[in-house]
């Protein structure tokens, strides 16, 4: 089934997630490509700071099948090695975080999407991400004294739709934030309860799918030592991978819907869609 235009009005959140699910399972394709390709970094960090020899000593020490004097800590790997790969994830994290949303806004508009298409939007408003991305990491620091958490999340619920508004309406950095802040005013509790729940929904059922492979790797006779270790990483990453991309979907949806609540933006499109027509001609 192909894409089609988003409905411009008002939904309620069963809608919204029922949407999202929808939207994912008529592009499946082409958002578990990108969910796939959103984990690598990670992955790659993973296996050079020697996390196939980690993910082993742990299998081993739970099951009581080898030595339990080993300790993880042995797991280190090469210093060189783990800061390239932190470097690297750190480096691909804004794409990585913005390939299912420019999907999304895409699939919304009712078009039909590549992958090529779409690493090519994310990769031209990289910066921009990573700004909005610094201005994320700069509100948590009031999270360290514990008692300024509930400012944080304040700020990240404010914040959220950010990152849609750079895809969707080529705002950069500051006016993405701006843009946020405003459809999000009046309106933070309700969008405070889809994020969070979006939020716990993919983090349960990606951590499920993916302790599902990692033990059904685990348990391939043949196997052992860091080989083992790394096919569970492997097999953990695609688990994570197929159900990554439905939390920015979510979120897309919510920014379509607070701009449908604040902006009217239904009428909008309508108003635009009359003036590109071409003219009649009488009888």
């Amino acid at each position: 089934m192909g894409p089609s235009p988003l409905a411009l009005q008002p939904q309620p959140v069963s809608e919204i997630f029922d949407g999202a699910f929808r939207m994912y399972r008529r592009n499946f394709g082409l958002f578990a490509a990108l969910g796939l390709a959103s984990e690598v970094p990670d992955l790659v960090r993973s296996l050079l700071s020697g996390g196939a020899q980690g993910q082993d000593i742990l299998f081993t020490t739970l099951t009581g099948t080898g030595d339990a004097g080993r300790s993880l800590g042995s797991a280190g790997g090469n210093p060189l090695l783990a800061f390239a790969g932190t470097a690297l994830w750190l480096i691909c994290l804004p794409i990585a975080l913005s390939l299912a949303v420019q999907a999304a806004v895409d699939v919304s508009a009712g078009t039909r999407p590549s992958f090529g298409r779409v690493l090519s939007s994310v990769v031209r408003r990289y910066w921009s991400v990573a700004a909005v991305m610094l201005l994320f990491a700069l509100a948590a620091v009031p999270s360290i004294t514990c008692v300024l958490i509930p400012l944080s999340i304040w700020l990240y619920v404010r914040w959220a739709m950010a990152f849609p508004a750079i895809f969707a309406e080529g705002a950069g950095p500051i006016r993405a934030i701006e843009r946020s802040t405003f459809l999000v005013a009046g309106r933070w509790w309700r969008t405070f309860g889809i994020v969070l729940l979006a939020y716990m929904l993919t983090s349960v059922v990606g951590f499920a799918i993916a302790a599902v492979l990692e033990l059904a790797v685990a348990l391939v006779p043949g196997i052992s030592g860091a080989i083992r270790g790394g096919a569970m990483l492997v097999a953990g990453a695609i688990g994570e991978g197929f159900v990554r991309p439905l939390w920015p979907i979510i979120l897309t949806l919510v920014y379509f819907d607070l701009r449908v609540r604040r902006e009217a933006l239904e009428l909008d499109v309508l108003a635009r869609q009359a003036m590109l027509a071409p003219p009649q001609q009488p009888a």
